[in-house]
């Protein structure tokens, strides 16, 4: 008896994962989608370096914030950039050719993590941020993604206007203003 219960369970399995793979109508395939790619880039600075970590990159695919479902996270390369590598038509990616929802797209978000240092005539200084705007470092994009096509993107800080002396002598704040631009 023990053996005729295996082999209907093994009988059952086996043509559970024959059918399951013979039908793929209706299902979008993951060449199908949408593909992102973000770049940031950076102004000439004085300074010798400013280190900001990257964490995540979100979609904004429903207008409105009161929807929790209203950002959609991309994969991402997480991981601390120096902007002043970036100055000179030099260019990050964070985000390379990875799948995004097909729709609109209302925001793109960049969200920083606490890793942020300017260096600064050879010193080291931690730099303050703002949550709001920094760790949620939102752009408008209104742009419908279509299937099958791929949106470029890029970040441009503007490193010397993004970094002001905080109220303590020798402290200072990083308020990112960018330059947000869709490229193709």
């Amino acid at each position: 008896m023990k053996t005729s219960q295996l082999l209907s369970w093994v009988s059952f399995f086996v043509l559970m994962i024959t059918f399951s793979g013979c039908s793929t109508e209706g299902l979008m395939e993951d060449t199908e989608l949408p593909r992102l790619q973000l770049r940031i880039s950076a102004t000439d600075s004085n300074f010798d370096a400013l280190f900001l970590e990257f964490k995540e990159i979100h979609l904004k695919m429903i207008d409105d914030e009161s929807d929790p479902n209203c950002w959609w996270k991309v994969s991402s390369r997480s991981g601390v950039q120096n902007l002043a590598d970036l100055d000179s038509g030099q260019f990050a990616v964070l985000a390379d050719g990875v799948s995004a929802p097909s729709g609109m797209v209302y925001d793109i978000k960049i969200v920083l993590g606490d890793n942020n240092v300017l260096v600064k005539d050879g010193q080291r200084i931690d730099l303050f941020t703002n949550i709001i705007q920094s760790q949620n470092l939102q752009m408008r994009t209104m742009m419908n993604f279509d299937e099958n096509e791929v949106y470029v993107f890029n970040v441009e800080f503007k490193t010397e206007e993004s970094v002001i002396p905080g109220p303590i002598s020798g402290q200072f704040i990083f308020r990112p203003i960018v330059n947000f631009g869709f490229i193709r």
